[in-house]
């Protein structure tokens, strides 16, 4: 089920118009395996992975991806879960623990409570799972065949549940240069979770009906947050981003019993047992600050061992910080 028609669009990355649809030029179909462990997802900008060969430009491409995933570690589940995890991942990422399936490349569909999941900082018990994975998500699957990556929309519209498969297809024009993929997300290493990609040009798509007989569109595409949620440019983000969510690191050797909070300079709380810690876990909940101020605030937590010694931990944060699913805090 999708909410547009069943129309492809053609995502040209590094132009504004496309007159006609160019066929892309003989080309072997091409399998990638996209790990969203991978520490490129955390950057910036890297990709986690890429093609082999230079797309043509002008030409037409299709994307197909399946696979599912998870952005949080085992302990994060421990407590209750948002929507409807499935058993385990389909491929897990190369020496990840097991993990429940929560997320593909279009859609999300389940979340440990309290996980933020979009720019808003709107936790899971805020939003209706399942969901799309878009640009008013935190993290999600990308693009590019230019300088930018983008958060594409699959062939037949946004869903508004993940398909049975998990497999979508994604139209795309080629630049001159190789497909780059990742799968945006910060910190990526307590994801699991490899999507595979399977890059075709839209001959060699057709040729299996691969789209289903759905009828191509010559144009570009913009890629708008869903109505109602934050816009994805950076200074409107930077305006609607009220929400710090922040995770302690446990010092080596020591245990922490309790932990408090300062957020510039004022006293916000002290969480102790079940509140500071995922139970039967060594996994530290996520605390989560709203109404951030403009400007740069300093974020001490000063926590207290087993053994009677206070640390303590800073972090500078920001209301137009990039997106991340918390700020880590550590301890020296």
């Amino acid at each position: 089920m999708t909410m547009s028609s069943p129309r492809t669009t053609w995502v040209a990355l590094a132009a504004t118009t496309v007159a006609v649809l160019a066929p892309a030029t003989a080309h072997a179909a091409e399998t990638i395996k996209l790990d969203l462990r991978s520490p490129a997802n955390a950057t910036q900008s890297d990709a986690a992975a890429q093609s082999q060969l230079r797309l043509v430009s002008g030409g037409d491409y299709v994307l197909t991806i399946s696979g599912t995933g998870s952005i949080w570690d085992t302990a994060d589940y421990a407590g209750n879960v948002c929507g409807s995890p499935e058993p385990s991942v389909i491929e897990p990422s190369p020496g990840a623990a097991p993990v429940v399936g929560s997320w593909d490349a279009a859609t999300v569909f389940a979340a440990p409570r309290g996980a933020p999941l979009r720019d808003g900082g709107n936790a899971c018990e805020e939003v209706s799972l399942p969901m799309p994975s878009g640009p008013n998500t935190y993290s999600g699957f990308e693009f590019s065949t230019a300088s930018t990556f983008v958060r594409g929309i699959p062939v037949g519209g946004i869903p508004s549940a993940p398909r049975a498969d998990h497999t979508y297809n994604y139209a795309l024009k080629g630049t001159g240069v190789p497909l780059r993929l990742r799968f945006d997300d910060r910190p990526s290493d307590d994801n699991s979770g490899v999507f595979t990609v399977l890059l075709r040009t839209r001959a060699e798509c057709e040729a299996v009906n691969c789209l289903n007989n759905v009828v191509p569109l010559a144009g570009t595409v913009t890629l708008p947050p869903a109505s109602g949620t934050a816009p994805a440019s950076a200074a409107q983000y930077c305006n609607l981003d009220r929400v710090l969510s922040t995770r302690l690191v446990q010092p080596k050797g020591k245990r922490i019993v309790k932990a408090a909070y300062y957020l510039g300079g004022k006293y916000q709380r002290s969480v102790t047992g079940r509140n500071l810690r995922i139970l039967s876990t060594p996994q530290f909940r996520a605390q989560k600050f709203r109404a951030l101020p403009s400007g740069t605030l300093k974020l001490r937590v000063v926590v207290t061992t087993s053994g009677g010694k206070k640390m303590t931990g800073r972090l500078d944060v920001s209301r137009c910080m990039p997106r991340i699913k918390a700020r880590v805090v550590t301890f020296i």
